[in-house]
């Protein structure tokens, strides 16, 4: 609703842009590029990346630093719809970075790329993470557990992130 709904309008409700909300955003979305990221590290990394500071990309950490700053902007100027937008646009950059990189053929032929790859996706998704605490918290937890971090913490050098293999985050809603 808040994605949908600017806080300081009126808005347009329905049983199905809800569930079109729900399984575009959060079905095929988020749940889909969290499911991902993990089956990647489960299978070719055994369930753990270590994290390596020199392994982020340059423009990922400007991206994050750009969706930071539009999120402190808009959540202070309670622009929810605004900050959560700012969120899915995150995740599509995170989708997009994924889709261009291609890991699952990185994985066989290129091991340090593809551990680039991976350790910018896991920080692309933990910020989404974060991002996401205030709204939906249930939901932001659940990502930060899959990917072995607590809320609150942010990862350092060699920390490890020991992912674990869930059903999806969030089943398709059919209507």
């Amino acid at each position: 609703l808040l994605r949908e709904i600017p806080s300081d309008e009126d808005g347009d409700f329905s049983e199905k842009k809800l569930i079109a909300r729900y399984n575009g955003d959060l079905a095929n979305g988020l749940g889909n590029l969290t499911s991902r990221i993990v089956t990647l590290i489960d299978k070719n990394l055994d369930a753990e990346l270590i994290y390596k500071e020199n392994f982020v990309d340059a423009n990922v950490a400007l991206k994050i630093s750009e969706i930071a700053d539009t999120y402190q902007r808009t959540i202070g100027n309670f622009k929810f719809h605004e900050t959560l937008a700012a969120i899915w646009e995150l995740i599509s950059f995170t989708d997009k970075y994924m889709n261009d990189r291609k890991p699952w053929a990185e994985a066989s032929t290129n091991a340090e790329g593809f551990l680039t790859t991976m350790t910018n996706l896991v920080m692309l998704l933990h910020n989404v993470s974060r991002m996401l605490l205030p709204f939906m918290p249930q939901t932001a937890e659940r990502v930060m557990n899959v990917l072995g971090i607590e809320p609150g913490i942010d990862p350092v050098e060699n920390f490890k992130f020991a992912v674990t293999k869930t059903a999806g985050i969030f089943p398709r809603i059919e209507g």
